[in-house]
């Protein structure tokens, strides 16, 4: 009896953990199914999706242009300006052609005056000769440029004289280009006459601007009646005359002498 009693518990105990296993089973083999279907549904790619496309509103028509009717319009403008631009041409040329008349009297008038005044000569002025307009008195002093050309260094700060006319020019070469000489010092062309009348050599003289200005002066008034002024000079060949040895047809002027009124002889000479 105490057998039988004892192996009906053995056999209770093993439908019970069979049971217990049984259930481990299944809520394993459920929790796995989960976990397979959760990582199912984590894994799947999203489908894309299209951009929604709105419809296009229908566009107006252009407004129609009649071009016929603006070419023409376009080409009438054209033509009214090309005839406003012949009118104005035409009035142009009139006032050129009036201009020119006058410039052409006056400049009749202004010959004819200079004309007179070279053949007019005061009665208390002895008449000079055509032939003897181009010679001036020489005093024998003089001393011909020709030679300074040959021999530069030995009129070195000699004085020399020259007989001729004289003109500004505004040129400065050499040394006087180097420093701000125009703004102290006048450059005056000279060209020499010779005793025979002709014409010698041409020369650059610098002159400090207030010691020449009685000389200007009288160059002014020669250059109104159109003609340069004749002059007896005083010149110097200095070291600013001179580029690496070689003399540069300049010099440095000292004094000045003007023709007397009858051209026969000089006046005083001027020194300043």
């Amino acid at each position: 009896m105490y057998a039988m009693s004892v192996k009906i518990e053995l056999m209770l105990f093993a439908m019970i953990t069979l049971l217990l296993g049984a259930g481990i089973f299944l809520v394993s083999h459920q929790n796995e199914q989960e976990n397979i279907r959760v990582q199912a549904l984590t894994s799947q790619t999203p489908r894309p999706t299209l951009p929604v496309v709105l419809p296009r509103p229908p566009q107006p028509d252009p407004p129609k242009v009649d071009s016929s009717s603006d070419k023409a319009d376009e080409v009438a403008s054209l033509r009214q300006q090309l005839t406003q631009l012949d009118v104005d041409l035409a009035g142009a040329n009139s006032v050129l052609a009036n201009a020119n008349s006058v410039l052409a009297g006056e400049l009749a008038s202004a010959n004819s005056e200079l004309a007179r005044r070279s053949t007019t000569v005061p009665a208390s002025q002895p008449a000079v000769h055509a032939s003897d307009r181009w010679t001036l008195p020489f005093e024998g002093d003089e001393t011909s440029l020709a030679d300074v050309k040959a021999n530069p260094g030995g009129f070195f700060y000699e004085p020399l004289v020259v007989c001729g006319s004289i003109r500004p020019c505004d040129v400065y070469q050499s040394n006087f280009s180097t420093w701000n000489a125009q703004t102290s010092y006048c450059s005056l062309q000279f060209v020499e006459r010779l005793p025979n009348g002709t014409v010698g050599c041409f020369l650059l003289i610098y002159a400090p601007r207030e010691m020449v200005i009685p000389l200007l002066k009288e160059i002014s008034k020669a250059d109104d009646r159109g003609l340069a002024l004749e002059v007896r000079l005083k010149i110097l060949v200095t070291e600013r005359t001179f580029v690496k040895e070689k003399w540069q047809d300049q010099a440095e002027l000292v004094a000045w002498q003007f023709l007397t009124d009858d051209r026969s002889a000089w006046k005083d000479p001027i020194i300043p």
